[in-house]
């Protein structure tokens, strides 16, 4: 499994501070709505069949062969 960096910045909205991903994924993955980039460590990476599970705060396995 590779280990991939998630990159974020805290963006402060109207419920308060938003932790916003900017890394896109390096394998070209969509998310499986709403078309665009899919970011790492964000909710629809989380749910890409290739996500193996967090490892820190700003890194998670990926296990895309």
């Amino acid at each position: 499994m590779a280990v991939l960096k998630a990159e974020s910045e805290v963006i402060c909205g109207m419920a308060g501070p938003v932790n916003y991903f900017t890394n896109p994924c390096p394998h070209g993955e969509r998310p499986m709505f709403g078309g665009g980039k899919m970011m790492v460590g964000s909710i629809a990476c989380q749910m890409c069949k290739h996500y193996g599970g967090q490892v820190d705060d700003d890194s998670i396995e990926c296990k895309h062969e």
